[in-house]
């Protein structure tokens, strides 16, 4: 790879860090707008506060459980199913965080079974076994296309998607003209619906 996840989590939160210096100064120019006789506010900002409140999920469920957390990749801390799954062609993002959702998912890959399954009844459960659910999963997500399977998710009403984000922005950054045309056109969309 060009660079180590170590060294994109560092590249994250500065820009994170950038993020927070940002909405510090622009509260402290409301600040000062609301109470012009008040000297002025002091904005700090440092990595380390921010890698830790990039952290709110872990740090979350951490503090609810008393469990050190363990690195999961893309998937959600205290949700399961909700990350990235094989397909036959391309990963898929599945976002499942209920066990109603979780029933109809189930229904969807034609594992009805799993809804009744203890290891996977419940949401609590399911996290206890993601590992198990994830490869059951998978095996039956494998007999299709990533295509396939966002549309037959989408259409029983499951938060399912492509692990595309990067690609589009990259092509976007790369193609501004078409960005920027992109945005026009959303834009006067948007702003017909509301005339």
């Amino acid at each position: 790879p060009l660079y180590s996840s170590a060294a994109s989590d560092v590249y994250k939160r500065q820009v994170l860090c950038g993020q927070n210096a940002f909405a510090g100064i622009l509260l402290a120019l409301r600040s000062r707008d609301a109470h012009p006789q008040r000297s002025g506010q002091l904005v700090e900002v440092d990595l380390m506060s921010t890698a830790l409140s990039s952290l709110v999920n872990q740090a979350g469920n951490a503090l609810a459980t008393g469990v050190a957390p363990a690195r999961l990749g893309n998937a959600h801390p205290s949700i399961s199913p909700y990350e990235l799954y094989s397909t036959a062609d391309t990963p898929i993002i599945i976002a499942v965080g209920s066990d109603k959702h979780f029933r109809l998912l189930c229904g969807a890959l034609g594992l009805d079974r799993l809804a009744d399954d203890e290891r996977f009844s419940s949401n609590p459960a399911r996290v206890a076994h993601r590992h198990e659910l994830k490869v059951l999963m998978e095996e039956v997500l494998s007999s299709a296309s990533a295509e396939t399977w966002v549309e037959r998710l989408s259409a029983a009403g499951l938060p399912a998607g492509f692990d595309t984000l990067i690609q589009p922005t990259t092509s976007l950054l790369l193609a501004p003209d078409q960005a920027l045309a992109a945005r026009d056109a959303a834009l006067a969309e948007w702003q017909a619906a509301l005339a």
